[in-house]
């Protein structure tokens, strides 16, 4: 009986082992998927965020280049318009309208970059180059 007993407590403490072990086995996979997952949404955010910029950049060379055909034009302004905070959005509006006291463009190029990279990323906006068109560059030379 004795032998019987060993037996029954080795396939005990083997079963016991293995369900622990499958306990454990499914917590660790749980937290590997979590994190994962986190980092996943994390890289996605910073791809739409990109993306984002992107589109302002666009639209912004796009807008200095004065094109004859503004459907592009137009579907850029909407689409910034659209994502940008109410007030950059109002700055960005005013921009390309030509409004009186308007921010730059350089200005608007660098508020875009503190809204997406944060404050610590902050230039200032007469540290960002801009190419005049060149009709005035010859009128600044002649």
């Amino acid at each position: 009986m004795n032998e019987i007993q060993e037996e029954t407590q080795m396939f005990e403490f083997i079963v016991k082992t293995i369900i622990e072990v499958l306990i454990i086995g499914g917590f660790l996979v749980g937290i590997v998927k979590y994190i994962f997952d986190k980092k996943l949404e994390a890289y996605k955010t910073q791809e739409t965020i990109r993306l984002k910029a992107i589109l302002v950049a666009e639209l912004l060379a796009e807008w200095c280049s004065d094109p004859a055909d503004r459907k592009k034009l137009h579907q850029l302004t909407w689409e910034a318009s659209i994502w940008l905070p109410k007030d950059l959005a109002t700055r960005l509006n005013q921009c390309l309208s030509y409004s009186k006291d308007a921010p730059n463009l350089k200005e608007i190029v660098a508020d875009v970059r503190k809204l997406i990279l944060g404050d610590n990323e902050a230039i200032n906006a007469n540290e960002i180059v801009h190419f005049p068109p060149k009709e005035d560059k010859k009128l600044t030379q002649g």
